[in-house]
Protein backbone atom coordinates (compact mmCIF):
# COMPACT_ATOMS: atom_id res chain seq x y z
CA UNK A 1 0.00 0.00 0.00
CA UNK A 2 3.09 2.20 1.13
CA UNK A 3 4.33 1.68 -2.80
CA UNK A 4 1.22 2.37 -4.16
CA UNK A 5 0.98 5.82 -2.46
CA UNK A 6 4.24 6.72 -3.93
CA UNK A 7 3.55 5.98 -7.33
CA UNK A 8 0.14 7.87 -7.53
CA UNK A 9 1.98 10.77 -5.23
CA UNK A 10 5.10 10.58 -8.18
CA UNK A 11 2.05 10.24 -11.07
CA UNK A 12 0.57 13.38 -9.46
CA UNK A 13 3.40 15.73 -9.02
CA UNK A 14 4.65 14.41 -12.69
CA UNK A 15 1.18 15.43 -13.88
CA UNK A 16 1.94 19.06 -12.39
CA UNK A 17 4.94 19.20 -13.93
CA UNK A 18 3.97 18.34 -17.31
CA UNK A 19 0.88 20.88 -16.88
CA UNK A 20 2.90 23.86 -15.98
CA UNK A 21 5.38 22.86 -18.70
CA UNK A 22 2.37 23.02 -21.16
CA UNK A 23 0.54 25.17 -19.53
CA UNK A 24 3.12 27.94 -19.48
CA UNK A 25 4.41 27.59 -22.96
CA UNK A 26 0.82 27.80 -23.65
CA UNK A 27 -0.11 31.19 -22.65
CA UNK A 28 3.60 32.14 -24.55
CA UNK A 29 2.40 30.62 -27.65
CA UNK A 30 -0.80 32.54 -27.58
CA UNK A 31 1.30 35.86 -26.73
CA UNK A 32 4.11 34.84 -29.59
CA UNK A 33 1.47 33.87 -32.40
CA UNK A 34 -0.32 37.06 -32.03
CA UNK A 35 3.32 39.34 -32.02
CA UNK A 36 5.31 37.15 -34.55
CA UNK A 37 2.40 36.02 -36.64
CA UNK A 38 1.97 32.84 -39.26
CA UNK A 39 5.41 33.51 -40.62
CA UNK A 40 7.21 34.38 -37.62
CA UNK A 41 6.05 31.52 -35.63
CA UNK A 42 7.13 29.64 -38.16
CA UNK A 43 10.48 30.49 -38.54
CA UNK A 44 10.87 29.61 -34.63
CA UNK A 45 9.13 26.35 -35.50
CA UNK A 46 11.47 25.35 -37.74
CA UNK A 47 14.72 26.26 -35.84
CA UNK A 48 13.38 24.27 -32.48
CA UNK A 49 12.78 21.39 -35.04
CA UNK A 50 16.23 21.61 -36.45
CA UNK A 51 18.28 22.01 -33.24
CA UNK A 52 15.91 19.42 -31.73
CA UNK A 53 17.53 16.83 -34.40
CA UNK A 54 21.17 17.32 -33.03
CA UNK A 55 19.45 16.89 -29.18
CA UNK A 56 19.38 13.48 -29.53
CA UNK A 57 22.49 13.15 -31.11
CA UNK A 58 23.90 15.25 -27.94
CA UNK A 59 21.79 12.93 -25.87
CA UNK A 60 22.24 9.44 -27.72
CA UNK A 61 20.47 7.03 -25.99
CA UNK A 62 21.66 8.05 -22.46
CA UNK A 63 18.35 9.40 -20.98
CA UNK A 64 16.57 6.01 -20.90
CA UNK A 65 19.48 3.92 -20.52
CA UNK A 66 21.01 5.55 -17.27
CA UNK A 67 17.60 6.49 -15.72
CA UNK A 68 16.95 2.22 -16.00
CA UNK A 69 20.62 1.39 -14.66
CA UNK A 70 20.97 4.18 -11.98
CA UNK A 71 17.34 2.93 -11.09
CA UNK A 72 19.33 -0.65 -10.09
CA UNK A 73 22.06 0.81 -8.41
CA UNK A 74 20.61 4.05 -6.71
CA UNK A 75 21.16 1.76 -3.32
CA UNK A 76 24.57 1.51 -3.88
CA UNK A 77 26.41 4.58 -3.81
CA UNK A 78 29.70 4.10 -4.77
CA UNK A 79 29.32 1.96 -7.79
CA UNK A 80 26.47 4.61 -8.78
CA UNK A 81 29.46 6.92 -8.35
CA UNK A 82 31.29 5.24 -10.88
CA UNK A 83 28.35 4.32 -13.45
CA UNK A 84 27.39 8.35 -13.37
CA UNK A 85 30.85 9.59 -14.26
CA UNK A 86 31.43 7.20 -17.02
CA UNK A 87 27.61 7.96 -18.31
CA UNK A 88 28.25 12.16 -17.57
CA UNK A 89 31.67 11.82 -19.66
CA UNK A 90 30.19 9.84 -22.59
CA UNK A 91 27.40 12.96 -23.07
CA UNK A 92 29.22 15.67 -22.40
CA UNK A 93 31.35 14.34 -25.44
CA UNK A 94 28.63 13.64 -27.61
CA UNK A 95 26.58 16.96 -26.81
CA UNK A 96 29.79 19.00 -28.08
CA UNK A 97 29.85 17.17 -31.29
CA UNK A 98 26.69 17.76 -31.59
CA UNK A 99 26.53 21.54 -30.66
CA UNK A 100 29.85 21.66 -33.45
CA UNK A 101 27.69 20.01 -36.03
CA UNK A 102 24.59 21.83 -35.56
CA UNK A 103 26.20 25.32 -35.96
CA UNK A 104 28.68 23.92 -38.93
CA UNK A 105 25.09 23.52 -40.65
CA UNK A 106 23.33 25.95 -40.17
CA UNK A 107 26.40 28.14 -40.75
CA UNK A 108 27.13 26.14 -44.36
CA UNK A 109 23.84 25.71 -46.18
CA UNK A 110 22.23 28.61 -47.73
CA UNK A 111 18.69 26.92 -47.32
CA UNK A 112 18.80 28.15 -43.39
CA UNK A 113 20.32 31.64 -43.89
CA UNK A 114 16.59 32.78 -42.99
CA UNK A 115 16.68 30.66 -39.54
CA UNK A 116 20.60 30.87 -38.92
CA UNK A 117 21.05 33.26 -35.63
CA UNK A 118 17.61 31.62 -34.31
CA UNK A 119 19.29 28.54 -34.93
CA UNK A 120 22.61 29.14 -33.46
CA UNK A 121 20.92 30.57 -30.40
CA UNK A 122 18.88 27.57 -29.60
CA UNK A 123 21.56 25.19 -29.90
CA UNK A 124 23.79 26.71 -27.16
CA UNK A 125 21.19 24.83 -24.37
CA UNK A 126 22.74 21.26 -26.23
CA UNK A 127 25.72 21.38 -23.71
CA UNK A 128 23.41 22.26 -20.44
CA UNK A 129 20.81 19.97 -21.62
CA UNK A 130 23.47 17.28 -20.96
CA UNK A 131 25.01 18.69 -17.96
CA UNK A 132 21.52 18.83 -16.84
CA UNK A 133 21.54 14.94 -16.16
CA UNK A 134 17.83 14.96 -15.29
CA UNK A 135 17.88 11.25 -15.48
CA UNK A 136 19.38 10.88 -12.30
CA UNK A 137 16.69 12.82 -10.65
CA UNK A 138 14.22 10.59 -12.40
CA UNK A 139 15.61 7.35 -11.10
CA UNK A 140 15.74 9.04 -7.65
CA UNK A 141 12.21 9.51 -8.07
CA UNK A 142 12.98 13.27 -7.07
CA UNK A 143 9.70 14.02 -9.12
CA UNK A 144 9.44 17.34 -6.64
CA UNK A 145 12.35 18.92 -6.63
CA UNK A 146 12.05 18.68 -10.54
CA UNK A 147 8.27 19.88 -10.54
CA UNK A 148 9.23 22.81 -7.95
CA UNK A 149 12.13 23.58 -10.39
CA UNK A 150 10.71 23.09 -13.77
CA UNK A 151 7.46 25.26 -13.01
CA UNK A 152 9.96 28.01 -11.40
CA UNK A 153 12.12 28.39 -14.45
CA UNK A 154 8.78 28.41 -16.73
CA UNK A 155 7.50 31.24 -14.83
CA UNK A 156 9.89 33.46 -14.82
CA UNK A 157 10.98 32.96 -18.48
CA UNK A 158 7.04 33.75 -19.38
CA UNK A 159 7.27 37.21 -17.41
CA UNK A 160 10.32 37.76 -19.57
CA UNK A 161 8.71 37.03 -22.60
CA UNK A 162 5.35 39.23 -21.71
CA UNK A 163 7.65 42.55 -20.40
CA UNK A 164 10.42 42.20 -23.10
CA UNK A 165 9.37 40.74 -26.26
CA UNK A 166 7.09 43.36 -28.09
CA UNK A 167 7.28 43.17 -31.96
CA UNK A 168 8.45 40.20 -34.86
CA UNK A 169 11.70 42.06 -34.46
CA UNK A 170 12.41 40.86 -31.15
CA UNK A 171 12.29 37.12 -32.57
CA UNK A 172 15.90 36.66 -31.15
CA UNK A 173 15.40 38.17 -27.79
CA UNK A 174 12.61 35.08 -27.09
CA UNK A 175 15.40 32.71 -28.39
CA UNK A 176 17.78 33.93 -25.83
CA UNK A 177 14.92 33.99 -23.14
CA UNK A 178 13.61 30.26 -24.24
CA UNK A 179 17.62 28.85 -24.21
CA UNK A 180 18.29 30.92 -20.62
CA UNK A 181 15.47 28.89 -19.44
CA UNK A 182 17.14 25.72 -20.38
CA UNK A 183 20.39 26.89 -19.48
CA UNK A 184 20.02 28.02 -15.77
CA UNK A 185 17.75 25.34 -14.30
CA UNK A 186 20.02 22.18 -15.77
CA UNK A 187 23.11 24.06 -14.72
CA UNK A 188 21.33 24.34 -10.43
CA UNK A 189 20.72 21.03 -11.84
CA UNK A 190 24.59 19.95 -12.05
CA UNK A 191 25.12 21.52 -8.56
CA UNK A 192 22.74 19.92 -6.52
CA UNK A 193 23.42 16.52 -7.87
CA UNK A 194 26.25 16.53 -5.16
CA UNK A 195 23.14 15.16 -2.72
CA UNK A 196 23.36 11.40 -4.80
CA UNK A 197 26.26 11.28 -6.79
CA UNK A 198 30.05 13.05 -6.90
CA UNK A 199 32.02 12.60 -10.28
CA UNK A 200 35.25 9.90 -9.86
CA UNK A 201 38.25 9.43 -11.48
CA UNK A 202 37.39 6.70 -14.59
CA UNK A 203 39.39 4.76 -17.01
CA UNK A 204 38.51 5.69 -20.84
CA UNK A 205 38.84 2.19 -21.37
CA UNK A 206 35.85 1.36 -19.09
CA UNK A 207 33.52 3.44 -21.18
CA UNK A 208 33.11 1.29 -23.59
CA UNK A 209 30.66 -1.68 -21.70
CA UNK A 210 28.35 1.35 -22.16
CA UNK A 211 28.35 2.17 -25.99
CA UNK A 212 26.70 -1.08 -27.39
CA UNK A 213 23.15 -0.20 -24.90
CA UNK A 214 23.54 3.55 -25.46
CA UNK A 215 23.95 3.59 -29.13
CA UNK A 216 20.80 0.81 -28.99
CA UNK A 217 18.42 3.39 -27.17
CA UNK A 218 19.92 6.10 -29.67
CA UNK A 219 18.63 4.08 -32.61
CA UNK A 220 15.29 3.75 -30.68
CA UNK A 221 15.15 7.49 -30.24
CA UNK A 222 16.59 8.67 -33.19
CA UNK A 223 13.50 7.00 -35.16
CA UNK A 224 11.08 8.35 -32.29
CA UNK A 225 12.87 11.91 -32.83
CA UNK A 226 12.80 11.23 -36.84
CA UNK A 227 8.83 10.57 -36.32
CA UNK A 228 8.32 13.63 -34.11
CA UNK A 229 9.82 16.35 -35.89
CA UNK A 230 9.93 14.92 -39.85
CA UNK A 231 7.07 16.81 -40.64
CA UNK A 232 7.64 20.18 -39.32
CA UNK A 233 11.17 19.18 -41.19
CA UNK A 234 9.65 18.52 -44.45
CA UNK A 235 7.23 21.15 -44.73
CA UNK A 236 9.97 23.22 -43.59
CA UNK A 237 12.26 22.17 -47.24
CA UNK A 238 9.40 21.50 -49.38
CA UNK A 239 6.84 24.50 -48.43
CA UNK A 240 7.16 27.99 -47.06
CA UNK A 241 7.13 29.11 -43.19
CA UNK A 242 3.18 29.57 -43.34
CA UNK A 243 2.90 26.25 -43.74
CA UNK A 244 5.26 25.11 -41.14
CA UNK A 245 3.25 27.75 -39.20
CA UNK A 246 -0.30 26.22 -39.57
CA UNK A 247 0.53 22.23 -39.14
CA UNK A 248 2.68 23.37 -36.21
CA UNK A 249 -0.20 25.11 -34.37
CA UNK A 250 -2.04 21.80 -34.85
CA UNK A 251 0.39 19.61 -33.63
CA UNK A 252 0.83 21.83 -30.50
CA UNK A 253 -3.03 21.35 -29.78
CA UNK A 254 -2.33 17.39 -29.71
CA UNK A 255 0.88 17.56 -28.30
CA UNK A 256 -0.48 19.22 -25.44
CA UNK A 257 -2.92 16.36 -24.37
CA UNK A 258 -0.26 13.97 -25.52
CA UNK A 259 2.49 15.34 -23.08
CA UNK A 260 0.70 15.16 -20.27
CA UNK A 261 -0.61 11.59 -20.67
CA UNK A 262 3.04 10.97 -20.76
CA UNK A 263 3.76 11.98 -17.26
CA UNK A 264 1.29 9.47 -15.89
CA UNK A 265 2.98 6.40 -16.94
CA UNK A 266 6.51 7.60 -16.84
CA UNK A 267 6.67 7.64 -12.91
CA UNK A 268 6.34 3.53 -12.83
CA UNK A 269 9.61 3.77 -15.30
CA UNK A 270 12.33 3.79 -12.69
CA UNK A 271 10.29 0.77 -10.61
CA UNK A 272 9.71 -1.64 -13.53
CA UNK A 273 13.38 -1.37 -14.23
CA UNK A 274 14.42 -2.48 -10.97
CA UNK A 275 12.22 -6.03 -12.00
CA UNK A 276 13.98 -8.16 -13.82
CA UNK A 277 11.66 -10.98 -14.51
CA UNK A 278 9.90 -9.50 -17.56
CA UNK A 279 7.03 -8.72 -19.05
CA UNK A 280 4.70 -11.36 -17.44
CA UNK A 281 6.01 -10.88 -14.04
CA UNK A 282 2.18 -10.54 -11.88
CA UNK A 283 3.40 -7.19 -10.38
CA UNK A 284 4.20 -5.62 -13.68
CA UNK A 285 1.24 -7.02 -15.73
CA UNK A 286 -0.90 -5.07 -13.15
CA UNK A 287 1.01 -1.82 -13.29
CA UNK A 288 0.93 -2.15 -16.85
CA UNK A 289 -2.65 -3.11 -17.22
CA UNK A 290 -3.46 0.09 -14.84
CA UNK A 291 -2.18 2.61 -16.38
CA UNK A 292 -3.01 1.56 -19.85
CA UNK A 293 -6.58 1.84 -18.43
CA UNK A 294 -5.47 5.39 -17.32
CA UNK A 295 -4.48 6.14 -20.64
CA UNK A 296 -7.76 5.10 -22.34
CA UNK A 297 -9.70 6.74 -19.59
CA UNK A 298 -8.26 10.17 -20.56
CA UNK A 299 -6.78 9.60 -24.22
CA UNK A 300 -10.46 8.94 -25.39
CA UNK A 301 -12.36 11.82 -24.30
CA UNK A 302 -9.46 14.47 -25.20
CA UNK A 303 -9.20 13.15 -28.44
CA UNK A 304 -13.30 13.14 -29.13
CA UNK A 305 -13.52 16.85 -26.94
CA UNK A 306 -10.51 18.09 -29.50
CA UNK A 307 -11.96 17.20 -32.80
CA UNK A 308 -14.96 18.90 -31.95
CA UNK A 309 -13.66 21.98 -30.22
CA UNK A 310 -10.77 22.18 -32.73
CA UNK A 311 -12.23 25.75 -34.12
CA UNK A 312 -12.37 27.82 -30.83
CA UNK A 313 -9.21 26.26 -29.78
CA UNK A 314 -7.28 26.85 -32.73
CA UNK A 315 -8.79 30.83 -32.55
CA UNK A 316 -8.35 31.39 -28.84
CA UNK A 317 -4.77 29.94 -28.55
CA UNK A 318 -3.46 30.92 -32.02
CA UNK A 319 -5.74 33.72 -33.52
CA UNK A 320 -8.14 34.20 -36.39
CA UNK A 321 -5.06 34.09 -38.77
CA UNK A 322 -4.50 30.37 -37.81
CA UNK A 323 -7.71 29.36 -39.13
CA UNK A 324 -6.36 26.99 -42.28
CA UNK A 325 -4.97 24.81 -39.06
CA UNK A 326 -8.84 23.88 -38.04
CA UNK A 327 -8.91 20.59 -40.40
CA UNK A 328 -5.19 19.68 -39.30
CA UNK A 329 -5.66 19.78 -35.43
CA UNK A 330 -8.54 18.05 -36.10
CA UNK A 331 -6.99 15.13 -37.99
CA UNK A 332 -3.70 15.63 -35.45
CA UNK A 333 -6.81 15.20 -32.80
CA UNK A 334 -6.01 11.24 -33.42
CA UNK A 335 -2.56 11.33 -32.18
CA UNK A 336 -3.52 11.89 -28.59
CA UNK A 337 -4.94 8.23 -28.23
CA UNK A 338 -2.52 6.59 -30.97
CA UNK A 339 0.73 8.47 -29.38
CA UNK A 340 -0.23 7.86 -25.91
CA UNK A 341 -0.72 4.36 -26.53
CA UNK A 342 2.42 3.33 -28.65
CA UNK A 343 4.88 6.04 -26.27
CA UNK A 344 3.12 4.17 -22.86
CA UNK A 345 4.57 1.01 -24.50
CA UNK A 346 8.21 1.80 -26.55
CA UNK A 347 8.81 4.55 -23.79
CA UNK A 348 8.21 2.49 -20.58
CA UNK A 349 7.52 -0.79 -21.15
CA UNK A 350 9.61 -2.30 -23.49
CA UNK A 351 12.64 0.12 -22.51
CA UNK A 352 12.09 -0.34 -18.63
CA UNK A 353 12.03 -4.06 -19.03
CA UNK A 354 14.90 -4.66 -21.38
CA UNK A 355 13.43 -5.17 -24.32
CA UNK A 356 14.30 -1.71 -26.83
CA UNK A 357 15.12 -3.44 -29.75
CA UNK A 358 10.92 -3.77 -29.89
CA UNK A 359 11.09 -0.18 -29.39
CA UNK A 360 13.14 0.31 -32.82
CA UNK A 361 10.98 -1.74 -34.84
CA UNK A 362 8.22 -0.12 -33.93
CA UNK A 363 9.42 3.46 -34.24
CA UNK A 364 11.48 2.67 -37.24
CA UNK A 365 8.66 1.44 -39.28
CA UNK A 366 6.31 3.96 -38.11
CA UNK A 367 9.13 6.98 -38.98
CA UNK A 368 9.66 5.26 -42.85
CA UNK A 369 5.96 5.03 -43.69
CA UNK A 370 5.61 8.27 -42.28
CA UNK A 371 8.18 9.39 -44.49
CA UNK A 372 7.06 7.77 -47.42
CA UNK A 373 3.49 9.17 -46.82
CA UNK A 374 4.35 12.78 -46.31
CA UNK A 375 6.60 12.81 -49.91
CA UNK A 376 3.48 11.78 -51.64
CA UNK A 377 0.48 14.05 -49.50
CA UNK A 378 2.73 16.88 -48.53
CA UNK A 379 3.04 18.36 -52.27
CA UNK A 380 -0.79 17.60 -52.92
CA UNK A 381 -2.61 18.74 -49.25
CA UNK A 382 0.17 20.49 -47.77
CA UNK A 383 0.31 20.39 -43.80
CA UNK A 384 -2.78 18.65 -43.64
CA UNK A 385 -1.31 15.43 -46.30
CA UNK A 386 1.83 15.80 -43.49
CA UNK A 387 -1.55 15.37 -40.47
CA UNK A 388 -2.43 12.39 -42.12
CA UNK A 389 0.43 11.08 -42.52
CA UNK A 390 1.59 11.31 -39.10
CA UNK A 391 -1.74 9.26 -38.07
CA UNK A 392 -1.66 6.83 -40.46
CA UNK A 393 1.94 6.03 -39.09
CA UNK A 394 0.58 6.16 -35.38
CA UNK A 395 -2.37 3.40 -36.46
CA UNK A 396 0.49 1.17 -38.03
CA UNK A 397 3.07 1.23 -35.34
CA UNK A 398 0.19 0.43 -32.59
CA UNK A 399 -0.50 -2.98 -34.49
CA UNK A 400 3.57 -3.81 -34.41
CA UNK A 401 3.33 -3.03 -31.08
CA UNK A 402 0.43 -5.62 -30.44
CA UNK A 403 1.98 -8.50 -32.72
CA UNK A 404 5.52 -7.48 -30.70
CA UNK A 405 3.70 -7.86 -27.16
CA UNK A 406 1.95 -11.16 -28.33
CA UNK A 407 4.91 -12.58 -29.09
CA UNK A 408 6.33 -11.79 -25.81
CA UNK A 409 3.17 -13.86 -24.70
CA UNK A 410 1.38 -10.39 -23.04
CA UNK A 411 -2.29 -10.47 -24.53
CA UNK A 412 -3.36 -6.67 -24.59
CA UNK A 413 -7.05 -6.52 -23.79
CA UNK A 414 -8.51 -3.66 -25.62
CA UNK A 415 -11.84 -3.83 -26.54
CA UNK A 416 -13.71 -4.21 -23.06
CA UNK A 417 -11.97 -0.65 -21.50
CA UNK A 418 -12.25 0.70 -24.65
CA UNK A 419 -15.57 0.46 -25.05
CA UNK A 420 -16.44 1.47 -21.40
CA UNK A 421 -14.76 4.72 -22.06
CA UNK A 422 -15.79 5.05 -25.38
CA UNK A 423 -19.88 5.20 -24.60
CA UNK A 424 -18.81 7.01 -21.74
CA UNK A 425 -17.32 9.62 -23.85
CA UNK A 426 -20.74 10.17 -26.02
CA UNK A 427 -21.58 12.35 -22.92
CA UNK A 428 -19.14 14.84 -24.27
CA UNK A 429 -20.69 14.89 -27.63
CA UNK A 430 -24.22 15.92 -25.80
CA UNK A 431 -22.36 18.39 -23.76
CA UNK A 432 -21.26 20.20 -27.15
CA UNK A 433 -24.36 20.15 -28.72
CA UNK A 434 -26.36 21.56 -25.65
CA UNK A 435 -23.53 24.27 -25.93
CA UNK A 436 -24.39 25.12 -29.62
CA UNK A 437 -27.92 26.08 -27.86
CA UNK A 438 -26.44 29.46 -26.56
CA UNK A 439 -24.80 32.29 -28.02
CA UNK A 440 -21.65 33.35 -26.26
CA UNK A 441 -17.81 33.98 -27.26
CA UNK A 442 -16.10 31.37 -27.90
CA UNK A 443 -13.44 31.54 -24.74
CA UNK A 444 -16.79 31.30 -22.67
CA UNK A 445 -18.33 28.12 -24.13
CA UNK A 446 -14.98 26.47 -24.16
CA UNK A 447 -14.39 27.13 -20.30
CA UNK A 448 -18.04 26.49 -19.74
CA UNK A 449 -18.20 23.08 -22.34
CA UNK A 450 -14.77 21.67 -20.71
CA UNK A 451 -16.31 21.62 -17.14
CA UNK A 452 -19.05 20.55 -17.95
CA UNK A 453 -17.77 18.06 -19.93
CA UNK A 454 -15.36 16.41 -17.04
CA UNK A 455 -18.01 16.67 -14.50
CA UNK A 456 -20.78 14.29 -17.00
CA UNK A 457 -17.70 12.49 -18.13
CA UNK A 458 -16.07 10.91 -14.40
CA UNK A 459 -19.84 11.25 -13.49
CA UNK A 460 -21.17 8.54 -15.80
CA UNK A 461 -17.67 6.97 -14.64
CA UNK A 462 -18.83 6.46 -11.24
CA UNK A 463 -22.74 5.59 -12.40
CA UNK A 464 -21.35 2.41 -13.90
CA UNK A 465 -18.79 1.70 -11.41
CA UNK A 466 -15.45 2.14 -13.40
CA UNK A 467 -13.06 0.23 -11.78
CA UNK A 468 -9.82 2.85 -11.96
CA UNK A 469 -12.80 5.45 -10.62
CA UNK A 470 -13.65 3.58 -7.50
CA UNK A 471 -10.21 3.00 -6.49
CA UNK A 472 -9.26 6.14 -6.74
CA UNK A 473 -11.89 7.79 -4.56
CA UNK A 474 -11.45 4.74 -1.97
CA UNK A 475 -7.57 6.00 -1.93
CA UNK A 476 -9.01 9.53 -1.38
CA UNK A 477 -10.86 8.31 1.48
CA UNK A 478 -8.36 6.55 2.90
Amino acid sequence: MKEEKIVVKNAVLNVVKTISSITIPVITYMYVTRVFGVEGYGRISFSKAFVANFSFVAMLGIVPYSTREASKLRNNRSRLNVFFSEVFLINMISAIVALGLCILLAVRIDKFSNYRLVIVIYSVGLVFQAMGIEWLYVAMEEFKYITIRTTVAQIIALILVIVLVKDAEHIYLYAVIQTMAIVIPNILNFVMASRFVSLKRISVDNLGKHLEPVLSFFLMLLFINIFRQLDTIMLGMMHDERVVGLYSAGDKMSSMLTSILGAIPAVIFPRLSSRSEGINNDEVKKLTKDFFDVILMLAIPLTIGLILYAEPVVHIFCGKDFSDAIITTRILSLRILLSSINAFFVVNIFVSLGIEKNSIIATGGAAFLDFLLNLFLIPKMFQNGAAVSTVVAEIIEFFIILFLLKKQGFNLVILKSGLRYLLASMTVIIVFFFAQLFESSQIIELIVAVFLSIVVYFGSLYVIEDRLVREFLNKIRS
